[in-house]
């Protein structure tokens, strides 16, 4: 009997959804879908991919993984809250998919990225990464010695709120996401700082970089690596590889699905 799971990815921006057969690397079904300003629109969209996906299907449905941009209560599969969504928390998200008659698991979405490019993507057989995802807003996440880190209230990795000056509005988040590359352009300065100061504080091994922003014509790679070396401080690290994700706008979709190999 093939495995079958679906991953959905809800973004501030866009809801992403992937039925992956098995959970070994493999090509797979991807559907995407604005996720709409309203939660009752953005209940509808999730709903829709779904069904979408399940026609594809003909095997029993083992799973659904869920990863939200925001914080969550993964025991309980409850989003918190979150900056750049409709849904107000708490928000019961295994109630709310009940119907399907499938097992529920959620996580924050970057923790999804990071897991699915660990298992399938750009950073397989590293032990110590971490992984910073740049979209409508910025999260991270953290793996060390081959284990997600989740601290001790599921929210290490946070580099969205690290604090850039002494304007508490003035955090990662504000000045180095997407909608600040639309206002402002190249931010390589903020994100090589930001970056530099993560390294400097967690030493990975490797950092990998995903979501729209790392994608968008207005990021510059090179930069942002040039700054970065420049603030980075431990001996050694400022050879620190720094790579861009292998599975693109669907990693966080396939790391919600993987959220079942656990």
């Amino acid at each position: 009997m093939i495995k079958h799971y679906i991953g959905i990815d809800i973004g501030g921006t866009y809801t992403r959804a992937v039925l992956i057969h098995g959970l070994k690397p493999h090509k797979v079904r991807y559907l995407k879908r604005e996720t709409g300003i309203t939660a009752r629109h953005g209940e509808a969209v999730i709903i829709e991919l779904i069904e979408e996906l399940l026609k594809e299907s003909k095997e029993k449905l083992l799973g659904i993984g869920v990863g939200i941009a925001g914080s969550v209560d993964r025991k309980r599969g409850i989003f918190l809250r979150g900056e750049n969504l409709p849904f107000k928390g708490p928000w019961d998200i295994r109630k709310f998919l009940r119907h399907f008659n499938a097992p529920v698991k959620v996580d924050n979405d970057a923790h999804c990225f990071l897991r699915a490019e660990k298992e399938w993507g750009a950073v397989r057989g590293y032990k110590n990464i971490f992984g910073l995802v740049i979209g409508t807003g910025i999260g991270g996440s953290i793996i060390i010695d081959g284990k997600m880190v989740y601290g001790a209230h599921d929210g290490a990795g946070e580099a969205g709120f690290i604090v850039m000056d002494e304007k508490r509005e003035r955090i990662f988040d504000e000045l180095g996401a997407k909608k600040a590359f639309r206002q402002y352009g190249d931010r390589s300065r903020v994100i090589g700082m930001g970056i530099a100061s993560i390294i400097n504080l967690v030493d990975p091994e490797i950092l990998v970089l995903g979501g729209g922003g790392v994608f968008s014509p207005s990021f510059h790679f090179k930069n942002v690596k040039k700054v970065t070396r420049r603030f980075v401080v431990i001996p050694g690290a400022k050879k620190t590889p720094i790579v861009k994700g292998k599975l693109g706008d669907a990693a966080q979709a396939i790391g919600a699905a993987l959220l079942f190999a656990d």
